[in-house]
């Protein structure tokens, strides 16, 4: 049997070894641990290296976004502008067929105003060649009735003298005084002194016989013996 010694120095032996492997597994941990870190730090350093690449990659892109956005914008520019010059050149043609046709409108106005003028000169002409035709059939007319009223007269006085000559007549046969006064019938008739009974030529004229001294008279005015 083993003694107490004995015992104990195998577990202190144990003991001892338990310790050996406690600390080379506590070694290994660390060395595990610096390995993981060392690893880390390599990562991270080749990561804050990619951050600044890509930093600066942003960068640049983002200077050159920012100057082709630039471009972009003069382009638009550029595009405004060219578009207005067009606008501009549309206009300028329109205001130059405008001023042709107005020079034609202006060339059509003074033929027109020239085309007026003489009309109306030929109207003038016409007025006045009017005027005078209407002054001589005016004359004409004054002439014409002038002459119709004394023809008129004239006939109608040539009835009364020969109403007055039938009366006469009658009063010689009949023996009447000159106070009678015939009747249209004894005058007027077929078979009387004056076939058809006179009418006198100016409308509204009425014959009156009146007695056998008297002169038989017209209702018109100027118609009288």
């Amino acid at each position: 049997m083993k003694t107490i010694v004995q015992e104990r120095e195998a577990g202190f032996v144990g003991l001892k070894v338990a310790g050996i492997l406690a600390g080379a597994a506590v070694f290994g941990i660390l060395m595990l641990h610096l390995a993981s870190k060392a690893d880390y730090e390599k990562r991270l350093s080749a990561t804050v290296v990619k951050n600044t690449e890509l930093s600066r990659k942003v960068a640049e892109q983002a200077a050159a976004l920012e100057q082709v956005s630039g471009q972009l914008g003069e382009m638009k520019r550029l595009r405004r502008e060219n578009k207005e010059i067009h606008e501009l050149r549309a206009a300028s043609a329109d205001v130059q067929r405008l001023q042709k046709e107005n020079e034609k409108l202006m060339r059509e106005m003074v033929v027109l105003r020239s085309q007026l003028s003489h009309a109306q000169t030929q109207a003038t002409q016409l007025r006045e060649t009017a005027r005078d035709a209407q002054q001589e059939l005016r004359q004409t007319q004054s002439v014409v009735v002038a002459n119709t009223a004394r023809e008129q007269r004239n006939a109608c006085i040539a009835n009364l003298r020969w109403i007055d000559g039938a009366k006469q007549q009658w009063a010689l046969d009949e023996r009447k005084s000159a106070q009678e006064i015939p009747a249209v019938a004894e005058l007027f008739g077929q078979q009387r002194y004056i076939p058809i009974e006179p009418v006198c030529p100016t409308s509204g004229g009425r014959y009156q016989i009146l007695a056998v001294g008297l002169p038989p008279a017209c209702s018109h005015p100027d118609h009288k013996l």
